[in-house]
């Protein structure tokens, strides 16, 4: 059997070209394409694809375009140490760091310190008597987080000079840690379940928090 183009007969479809004269009786023609079946009743006109769209005078039926996809998150900024916007919290996972956190004997492998003394520090028995003593500072280190610091000077190795600040918004990674600059003063920093927020005028620790009470 021949087949038909859409434009003729498909399969007993009849394609009827009437001409009438437009109502303001100007004398203007105007096709209109009615489809029929073999019978003379009027049907939808057939598609290329089946159904859905017509396709354009050039054969083409218009396809639908797709956005690209919005990124949700900040992309991770690789520091070993930074500090917040304001320049008074620094951060490091530089190695040696040195100081005792939470009164726990354990070494951090990433730290934060502010030097504001109104922030409440925990008791600290195993500091020496006239140690500088901090509250203002959160350390992580293999399975826990502790808070305050116990130590008789700076406890990382670099000048202040050699520290980045970050900007508001910011995710750092440094070593293990992943960091959130929250605000010009505050950084959120965790580890697994392990974490602390550390700002100008207060500290807090989740997970294991092994500071002495």
């Amino acid at each position: 059997m021949k087949r038909c183009g859409w434009l003729a007969m498909l399969c007993g479809v009849v394609l009827v070209l009437a001409g009438c004269t437009s109502a303001a009786g100007d004398g203007a023609v105007v096709t209109e394409m009615v489809y029929v079946d073999a019978d003379g009743n009027s049907i939808t006109p057939p598609t290329e694809n089946g159904g859905g769209a017509r396709p354009e005078p050039g054969g083409e039926v218009p396809q639908a375009t797709a956005s690209a996809p919005t990124a949700t998150t900040a992309r991770p900024v690789s520091m070993q140490r930074f500090t917040t916007p304001d320049g008074q919290t620094f951060c490091s996972s530089e190695p040696r760091i040195s100081g005792i956190y939470g009164d726990y004997d354990g070494r951090p492998g990433f730290v934060c310190v502010n030097g504001d003394t109104s922030i409440p520090r925990p008791n600290m028995s195993r500091c020496s008597q006239g140690v500088n003593q901090l509250g203002g500072a959160a350390a992580i280190g293999p399975g826990w987080v502790a808070t305050g610091v116990c130590s008789g000077g700076w406890v990382f190795n670099g000048s202040t000079d050699s520290y980045p600040a970050a900007t508001v918004g910011q995710v750092v990674q440094s070593g293990p840690v992943t960091c959130t600059i929250e605000a010009v003063d505050a950084v959120s920093c965790a580890q697994g379940a392990d974490g602390f927020r550390l700002s100008a005028s207060a500290v807090s620790a989740w997970g294991n928090d092994v500071t002495s009470n």
